[in-house]
């Protein structure tokens, strides 16, 4: 821990549920940096030894939900410290709660206005593809930067900087929207892919995979309506293959036997069999794979069947 000499000195704190935890890691901080430290805590034998520990002047054993003895506290306290500057609320036991998860969904965006990321200072698509799918498969929630990731404006505002030269924060800005080169298209698909496939509008059931070749990475959501496998080559220069691991339990799929999986991306059909499969993405043609695993939405597939890709 380094310790800023005198940081609270002349100060006087009363830290709540300071015999343990971190209201004694804050308590002890206080009192190292030249504090005058007062402890509370509901526990009597645990505080006394959290008084010579923190360095504290003062403890009083109370519970902080009776009004009337907090009251009596504040007073004793602040009469050993010469006042009160400082007040860490730090008692109390949560219930039971919720998993992060039930109220906080990430938002991943591969661009914003104010960040050009490094991997992005480039003109190879395959990087911009691939940051798209990304963010749209991992995610219950995604977006882009709009027409600056579409059109894959990609200059830095200087050497380093992770900002863009022609920033619409200082400026208004006019875009070719109908540019044939525009990702648009691929972006819309991915939008599309994901409305019709309620998978992929949670986070509940992201599982990894593993795969032999670490430029590649393996990924799956499921829902009663179907499965999803993503694989994406990070590497928007190079081919990359490797061989899937999957977890097929997980999957409900069959430990023998072969299954069909369906690129939903470019529409291509596979025969598939066990945990082992080759995989084999070419960034200039497109860096990933998102495979429908549920047979029941197979039919509709009209590319030829192949036992590799």
């Amino acid at each position: 821990m380094t310790v800023y000499a005198n940081r609270f000195g002349g100060k006087s704190a009363i830290v709540t549920g300071g015999a343990s935890g971190l209201g004694l890691q804050v308590a002890t901080r206080i009192a190292a940096e030249g504090g005058r430290v007062a402890i509370w805590d509901i526990n009597p034998e645990a505080l006394a030894q959290a008084k010579k520990r923190s360095g504290a002047l003062y403890a009083h054993a109370l519970d902080v939900s009776d009004h009337q003895a907090v009251i009596k506290a504040t007073k004793e306290s602040r009469d050993v410290l010469g006042g009160i500057d400082i007040l860490v609320a730090s008692a109390g036991i949560t219930g039971a709660t919720a998993p992060v998860s039930e109220f906080f969904r990430g938002n991943l965006w591969p661009n914003t206005p104010d960040i050009l990321p490094g991997f992005l200072q480039t003109t190879v698509r395959a990087a911009y593809q691939q940051r798209g799918i990304l963010a749209a498969t991992l995610g219950a929630s995604w977006g882009v930067y709009g027409p600056a990731f579409e059109l894959m404006e990609h200059e830095p505002a200087k050497p380093g900087s992770e900002e863009y030269l022609n920033s619409e924060k200082y400026q208004l800005r006019e875009w070719n929207l109908n540019d044939p080169n525009s990702l648009a298209p691929l972006y819309t698909q991915l939008n599309s892919i994901r409305r019709q496939h309620t998978a992929m509008q949670s986070n509940d059931t992201l599982r990894f995979h593993g795969i032999s070749n670490d430029h590649l990475i393996a990924y799956s959501k499921q829902a009663p309506d179907g499965i999803l496998l993503t694989i994406v080559n990070l590497d928007p220069h190079n081919t990359q293959s490797g061989w899937t691991d999957l977890d097929l339990s997980a999957l409900d799929l069959p430990i023998a036997g072969t299954y069909e999986v369906v690129d939903l991306l470019s529409g291509e059909l596979y025969q598939w069999q066990g945990k082992y499969n080759y995989v084999e993405l070419h960034p200039e043609k497109m860096p990933a794979h998102i495979l429908l695993l549920h047979p029941k939405h197979l039919a509709t597939a009209t590319a030829g069947e192949s036992t590799e890709d």
